[in-house]
């Protein structure tokens, strides 16, 4: 934690106590949380020099580290955030994504559901460095009367760029920028045609998770279910 605040705000190496004396505080994000399994973590406890609540007075501090949504922080820490007296830490700006109602609803049966907004904030990464990111998005497959889709279609992801290693890509190379074969969506996950069945070609249904226009589970590839 001092590495990423010093790198943020100083750029030179102090340790716990200059963080104390430049006014980092902590403000204990239990029972504030929308999941219930979140109430329950323990904060380690190199926390507990730093950690304040809600009735105190904040005078002293200058960075704060909270997770609680902004809408229900003491107006004190408001006030002082708009007056630009306190920095918050993350920026309230980026919990945005865990704040969804439908994903949080989700949530009780699908793990992870609640950071399935993070994955909008970037696009789909294959490159040897960085972190890998799968592709994720909304998809439509038209009815046979060509019903069109109720959402614009400049959100829509429709295709899926297959890789492989006959695409011979260099290490430092973008493997999507040479993928030789893209496939509409639907076809990449559920297609079992025999040039389908090929080595890089299979059905890929099984490594997704797919919701519904409202946010509700259709499958669950990653937990097949035992076939009878």
């Amino acid at each position: 934690m001092g590495k990423i605040f010093f790198h943020a705000y100083d750029p030179q190496d102090q340790n716990a106590e200059d963080m104390l004396e430049s006014g980092f505080r902590i403000l204990p994000s239990s029972g504030k949380f929308p999941l219930k399994h979140w109430n329950d973590m323990t904060l380690p406890s190199w926390t507990a020099r730093y950690l304040v609540s809600d009735r105190d007075g904040l005078g002293d501090a200058v960075y704060l580290l909270t997770f609680r949504p902004f809408s229900i922080l003491p107006d004190i820490i408001k006030q002082k955030y708009f007056k630009g007296d306190l920095a918050l830490l993350p920026f309230p700006g980026s919990l945005i994504p865990w704040g969804s109602k439908e994903y949080i609803s989700l949530s009780e049966t699908l793990y992870n559901a609640i950071q399935f907004p993070m994955l909008r904030l970037v696009t789909r990464n294959e490159e040897n460095f960085g972190i890998r990111v799968p592709q994720s998005g909304w998809f439509h497959e038209p009815a046979p009367d060509k019903e069109k889709p109720e959402i614009l279609e400049e959100l829509l992801l429709n295709t899926y760029v297959r890789t492989s290693r006959w695409d011979h890509s260099s290490r430092t190379e973008d493997p999507l920028l040479n993928g030789k074969e893209i496939d509409a969506v639907a076809q990449t996950l559920f297609n079992t045609t025999l040039p389908a069945l090929d080595l890089y070609n299979k059905p890929m249904a099984r490594n997704v998770q797919i919701l519904d226009e409202h946010f509700k589970l259709l499958l669950d590839g990653r937990k097949p279910g035992r076939r009878r």
